[in-house]
């Protein structure tokens, strides 16, 4: 039997010893070596039949366990893979949106600007910038929008592209004129805006 459980079979074997040694000793030696059950000599044809169907319904069990296993770690791969790949989207996200900040310490009409930005999600609703309007006028703001994640940093993004300071690019803080220097600030957005005179 040791030799027959040192096979590395696809199936479980089932072995029941039929013996006619009924000594406990001799018992629990012959269920240390391998066996499953055992059957005393003289033993009964129906007896072993019954026996011979438990070990049916627990191979059957077995083998029903062993398919479900398999399809368990075939939808754990799979959402592995899918796991993978929203995070590698989720990445991407964040490195755009970090791209669209400003430079860190830099200087704006004689105004030092410098700023961390830690977002609790790979993507967030928060975005800011800051920019010359003119000479004498500083552009600021700050998005802070409701919710986290993709959804919300997909607003804050295009909130930031609409507030674009270039007038070629239908700006709302500067009006386009054919006179140099050829914008004109939007008087509106005021509330944007902050003196450095």
């Amino acid at each position: 039997m040791p030799r027959l459980r040192a096979n590395d079979f696809v199936h479980y074997v089932y072995i029941i010893l039929l013996t006619s040694k009924d000594n406990k000793a001799d018992l629990i030696e012959g269920m240390e070596a391998g066996a499953d059950d055992f059957l005393i000599k003289p033993f009964h044809a129906d007896e072993l039949r019954l026996r011979i169907r438990a070990v049916e319904r627990l191979l059957r069990l077995e083998s029903t366990l062993e398919e479900r296993n398999q399809k368990l770690h075939e939808m754990y791969q799979h959402l592995e893979q899918a796991y993978s790949q929203i995070r590698k989207d989720l990445e991407a996200a964040a490195t755009m949106q970090q791209s669209l900040l400003p430079e860190t310490a830099v200087t704006l009409c004689d105004v030092r600007f410098d700023w961390i930005f830690r977002p609790c999600t790979f993507a967030a609703g928060d975005i800011f910038n800051f920019f010359c309007l003119d000479e004498h006028h500083l552009g600021f703001y700050h998005l802070d929008v409701a919710g986290h994640g993709i959804p919300s940093a997909l607003l804050s993004v295009t909130l930031s592209k609409v507030l674009n300071p270039d007038p070629n690019q239908g700006s709302p803080l500067k009006y386009f004129i054919p006179i140099p220097p050829h914008y004109e600030i939007n008087n509106r957005m005021w509330s944007l805006m902050t003196s450095v005179d």
